[in-house]
């Protein structure tokens, strides 16, 4: 899990590009992605902006705002 200190502690250039898997469901307007997606962090702005690596079948992104630290673990 990712503390709120850790979160604080970088700046959103450090987040920006790092990979993250989720420990929760996650979900916008357009879909849901299961606990264990890898995600990638776009910006660090009330949370996580996030974005997912691409389909290998269809290359189809899906993302998402606002997601907690807490329910993110550093993939890298």
């Amino acid at each position: 899990m990712i503390s709120q200190a850790l979160y604080k502690r970088h700046t959103e250039e450090w987040w920006k590009g790092k990979r993250v898997v989720s420990l929760q469901p996650l979900r916008n307007a357009w879909g849901e992605m299961p606990a264990g997606t890898r995600l990638e962090v776009t910006r660090k702005f009330s949370g996580f902006n996030l974005e997912s690596l691409p389909c290998t079948k269809c290359g189809f992104r899906l993302r998402i705002n606002k997601v907690p630290p807490s329910s993110l673990d550093l993939a890298d």
